[in-house]
């Protein structure tokens, strides 16, 4: 009578081996079982979210967190770059009331054009990402700095000639301006 009532000893497991078996059966990670069985309380979603994916949603915050700080940037740019457009082209057209300072008050307004241009480049591309607006932006900076830095290697030229000259008149009139 006593081997009736009796299960097989095979289907009898403790609650351990229940565990164990179910945690086998669902092919988990020495690390997920260990967090199973130490915290109760923890959400679905954290004991089965794979570390790729925090990892991956970190790294996005990031991405996000550098996006935020190049639009700062990016309106500072913009700001100074209109700023220094305006006051070359101003800056050209005072020069231009002269005949001889014409010569360089147009580069100047060309140079202050070709910078608000840069600055049309740049907004059209942050707001369609196109890469011609990328690239004309490139060109019309590059124009910008080339006129800029011609004009200023003209500056310096002829200031060391003034230079040359104020120094060479002293010496020949024999009067100490300079000393």
């Amino acid at each position: 009578m006593d081997n009736e009532n009796k299960l097989p000893e095979e289907t009898i497991n403790t609650p351990e081996e229940n565990l164990q078996d179910n945690e086998e059966k669902m092919d988990l990670s020495q690390e997920s079982r260990h967090n199973l069985q130490e915290n109760k309380n923890v959400s679905i979603e954290e004991q089965y979210v794979p570390q790729q994916q925090k990892q991956f949603t970190q790294e996005n915050q990031q991405v996000q967190e550098q996006k935020l700080q190049a639009l700062v940037q990016y309106k500072r740019l913009t700001g100074w770059a209109t700023f220094m457009g305006v006051f070359a082209v101003v800056k050209g057209l005072v020069l231009c009331l002269g005949i001889v300072t014409a010569i360089i008050g147009v580069p100047l307004i060309i140079a202050g054009l070709r910078l608000t241009g840069a600055v049309d480049s740049m907004k059209e591309f942050s707001y369609a990402n196109d890469v011609n607006k990328l690239s004309d932006m490139v060109d019309k900076l590059n124009t910008y700095f080339r006129i800029y830095g011609i004009l200023t290697l003209i500056g310096l030229l002829v200031g060391f000639i003034s230079l040359i000259a104020l120094i060479t008149y002293s010496i020949y009139s024999g009067n100490t301006v300079l000393f």
